[in-house]
């Protein structure tokens, strides 16, 4: 087995694994474009929001801050003509007459299907291979209802592998097949924004009692990804199919995971184009059930800086690029004809501004986070156990049989996590990573569920993705999960490197071969190699 060979052994068929998965991509590859809802909604190509699907690039995760809409112009660029729901004079009328608003002229629904095979390298496991098709398929739905309130809904037809790269579920494996509501919120963006044009008096209308900048605070509502750990290398954005240990680590008997969902509200929103904020009130529970299992509701916060690089809002102002030939009368990061991506230092050095389709993935740029995390969740574990009951024998007299019998035991765990983030960003380099401390009070043990015990619990990543083409992005990353209790630490502490590559056919269509490999030789991880199919269309 891989687990029993010498270090040496292992380094270097980790290598010609590497190189296998690197040759075995470039086969395949060719070039295209590609057009899911968005890209119907404005007749764009992917990759104005897309550093390679399911990864943003800047423009997209502005355009994901903002509710589904570009942070200006947003209305002279939708292409496909909405239905309108009443006349604008009817705003002059509120509040006697309802405010009107528009919906989406053709159904706003796409489609995502995963195709995946995976072969075991260390000869555990019956069976040692599995072509999981369909991995899972996904009907996927976002829009705008008129203008600031939009909505995403992620449903999963089938299929329920294990969490890959922006879709499927959460990180166990689970062997079932059957349909599951990943993802359902609705978001109110730019609440009591003042207007970005001025009225005949050189007046902007805004709220009288509370008037913030655009993109200030937006409000969203339903069952998210919570806005904690590192947002732009969410699970279901990621590139590889692995998911990383800080969004879905787990502690004994309590299932709380950052991902792949939550349920409740979050305000979140960007001041001064370079500071990002959110705070949310959620049940913690994940997605696994119904409803909460306690009465009580988790907080979490988080404060990030951009230091440098394309705004988080993506409104670079007019002052900011002065050509309106270069970005289309100053809407922002848009060439005459598309949409561009622009990069640089920040907005007091200027910018510089790509080719529409051409270096889309780049950008210069660093960026930090703190966040912390505060909850309870009723922990729960079930174990074998021996239980004495009385009886009669043959002959009538009483006896003592022991029987064996599956016990749960289940108490509420008062947690705390907390922890940083950061990416530096710079041409075809793209590096990024988390750390996250967290504290449990009683996440309960298998060995010992009676026991009331506190325990400690450490993850972190650190992720290295390169683009060697516009079309191959190579990625590598080594994370571990670490717990303070060594009885836990040994049967679930991760060690684990995880190297690969997505490569596109065609904008909308990507081949992702992936090896993972156990550095702790537990079992926790298997050392496997894995290959996916994915498209969205």
């Amino acid at each position: 087995m891989l687990a029993t060979l010498p270090e040496s052994w292992r380094t270097a068929k980790l290598v010609l694994l590497t190189l296998v998965v690197l040759a075995s991509t470039l086969a395949f590859t060719r070039t295209a474009d590609a057009i899911p809802v968005f890209s119907r909604k404005y007749r764009t190509s992917c990759i104005t929001c897309h550093a390679g699907f399911p990864k943003l690039n800047s423009v997209g995760e502005a355009f994901r801050r903002n509710g589904y809409q570009f942070p200006t112009g947003d209305y002279d660029l939708v292409k496909d003509e909405p239905i309108s729901l009443g006349s604008d004079r009817m705003k002059d009328l509120w509040p006697n007459s309802i405010w009107p608003n528009d919906i989406p002229h053709l159904p706003p629904v796409s489609f995502r299907g995963r195709f995946g095979f995976n072969v075991g390298l260390d000869g555990d496991g019956d069976p040692n291979s599995d072509f999981r098709f369909p991995m899972d398929y996904s009907l996927l739905s976002a829009g705008t209802l008129g203008e600031n309130i939009s909505w995403y809904a992620g449903f999963v037809l089938s299929g329920k592998g294990g969490h890959g790269g922006g879709g499927g579920h959460g990180g166990a494996e689970e062997t079932n097949l059957e349909p599951e509501l990943e993802r359902y919120f609705v978001q109110f963006s730019n609440l009591f924004a003042w207007s970005d044009e001025d009225d005949d008096d050189g007046m902007r209308e805004a709220n009288r009692w509370l008037a913030l900048p655009p993109h200030a605070m937006n409000l969203r509502l339903g069952q998210f990804e919570p806005g904690v750990v590192a947002p732009w290398g969410s699970i279901h954005r990621q590139l590889g199919i692995q998911a990383r240990l800080p969004n879905v680590a787990t502690i004994g008997g309590n299932s709380f995971a950052f991902e792949p969902a939550l349920r409740g509200i979050e305000l979140h929103g960007v001041f001064r184009n370079y500071w990002s904020y959110s705070v949310g009130l959620v049940n913690g529970t994940g997605t696994g059930r119904a409803w909460d299992n306690n009465s009580a509701k988790d907080y979490y916060a988080r404060v990030a800086r951009k230091w440098w690089g394309y705004p988080l809002d993506g409104r670079l102002g007019s002052a900011d690029i002065e050509s309106e030939a270069e970005v289309g009368m100053r809407r922002g990061p848009r060439s005459s004809s598309d949409y561009a991506v622009v990069r640089g230092q920040n907005d007091d050095d200027g910018f510089e501004v790509s080719s529409p389709g051409l270096d889309f993935w780049r950008e210069t740029s660093f960026e930090t986070g703190v966040f912390g995390y505060f909850g309870r969740n009723l922990a729960s574990v079930t174990v074998e156990s021996d239980v004495m009951v009385m009886g009669t024998d043959e002959n009538g007299d009483p006896v003592t049989i022991t029987l064996e019998d599956m016990v749960t035991t289940s108490r509420i765990d008062r947690f705390q996590r907390v922890g940083f983030d950061a990416r530096w960003q710079h041409r075809d380099w793209d590096v990024f990573g988390a750390w996250v401390w967290g504290w449990h009070n009683d996440p309960i043990s298998d060995e010992d569920p009676m026991a009331i015990e506190s325990d400690t619990m450490f993850t972190w990543f650190v992720e290295v993705d390169y683009y060697f083409k516009p079309w191959l992005i190579g990625f590598a990353r080594y994370e571990e999960l670490d717990f303070a209790n060594d009885e836990r630490q040994e049967e679930a502490g991760i060690a684990r490197g995880v190297v690969g590559a997505s490569a596109y056919i065609r904008t909308n269509v990507r081949v992702v071969t992936e090896v993972v490999i156990d550095a702790n030789n537990n079992g926790t991880t298997n050392d496997t190699l894995q290959f996916l199919l994915d498209l969205a269309y």
